[in-house]
């Protein structure tokens, strides 16, 4: 359909900002001829032999393949808007949890040993820094966003209060928070290649005489889901049946594991329910804890390993889903009209 597509700035000429150049007279614009498929020349330009890209990244490409063309292979995102809305939240939540922990590694403090009164001041002032530094200080800007300030210092405190009983009732002791990662997923086709970024929440270990265990902790503020009914569902393009919160864990200890060369314990930490008495963060198969990363080592990778090449193959098409519901959120659900 594109037999001349070619990469190129606005001028013709090479340059920062590159564009899909598609001659008019090539196009016919019908609902057949909507899903598209690049050429591997064109393809190989906007990706490259090696793509550097995050477990969110990954998870939209599993969700939606064209959403992940329009996001990683033609860069577009949404226009900034001075608003502060729902995903906002989490992710000032993580800053003040990544600040609030950092200061205690620093201070070789632990949460279960913080009082009352230095919790609450060390939330409080973390809050302070961190709406300073976000979006132009919009979290200042009206009273709706002053109260969010004031949601965000509870649900903070709360928090940061769940993860020190937490620790208190068990073994495992904080040992690095928000360590990033950058792993080489080696050649997955040809002499193409991928390599997986990311940021974990927090590293947790276990010591006794002979062994140390390791748990990949995993902050989460929204709804609570812990169960998947197995590997096949959480890689199903039905988002009813995938947990994307769950591969994510499941990923981030595989990375783990394969840097420390030990098993790893995956966990979930939901903010709403982390200071309920009866909370496990553990992920549950079916009906089945999961305390141990290693049965799902091996055929993990085999599911990244086919998801991947199918990134790579040029005959496969950048699809919308056919499940809608994912659109109902999605960044680019007016480019879809759906």
């Amino acid at each position: 359909m594109f037999p001349d597509v070619r990469i190129t700035d606005a001028d013709g000429q090479d340059g920062q900002f590159v564009y899909l150049k598609i001659p008019k007279q090539d196009i016919e614009w019908n609902t057949e001829n909507y899903i598209k498929t690049l050429s591997e020349n064109a393809a190989l330009l906007l990706y490259g032999t090696q793509l550097k890209g995050s477990i969110s990244a990954f998870e939209t490409y599993a969700s939606c393949r064209f959403a992940y063309f329009l996001e990683y292979g033609l860069k577009l995102s949404q226009r900034e808007e001075y608003r502060f809305a729902v995903q906002d939240f989490g992710t000032v939540l993580h800053g003040v949890l990544e600040d609030v922990s950092r200061q205690l590694k620093e201070e070789k403090k632990s949460f279960s040993l913080l009082s009352d009164e230095e919790r609450k001041k060390r939330v409080s002032e973390s809050v302070v820094r961190i709406a300073a530094e976000y979006g132009n200080t919009i979290l200042k800007d009206n009273s709706r966003n002053e109260y969010m300030i004031k949601r965000l210092t509870d649900l903070a405190d709360r928090t940061v209060w769940a993860i020190g009983k937490q620790l208190e009732r068990g073994e495992f002791a904080p040992d690095a928070y928000e360590m990033n990662f950058l792993v080489d997923e080696h050649e997955v086709l040809g002499d193409k290649s991928l390599y997986m970024q990311g940021k974990i929440d927090r590293i947790d270990i276990c010591e006794d005489d002979n062994n140390v265990y390791v748990r990949v902790v995993d902050y989460k503020t929204g709804a609570p889901k812990t169960e998947f009914r197995d590997l096949d569902a959480l890689f199903s393009a039905d988002s009813r049946q995938r947990n994307a919160a769950a591969l994510q864990t499941l990923l981030y200890s595989m990375m783990v594991s394969r840097t420390t060369g030990s098993d790893v314990q995956p966990a979930l930490y939901y903010v709403r329910r982390m200071n309920d008495p009866d909370y496990s963060p553990l992920l549950v198969e079916g009906k089945r804890e999961v305390f141990s990363f290693a049965p799902y080592r091996d055929p993990l990778q085999a599911y990244l390993q086919t998801t991947l090449a199918s990134l790579f193959d040029f005959s496969e098409p950048f699809r919308q889903c056919d499940d809608r519901s994912v659109c109902e959120y999605c960044d680019f659900r007016e480019i879809c009209r759906r």
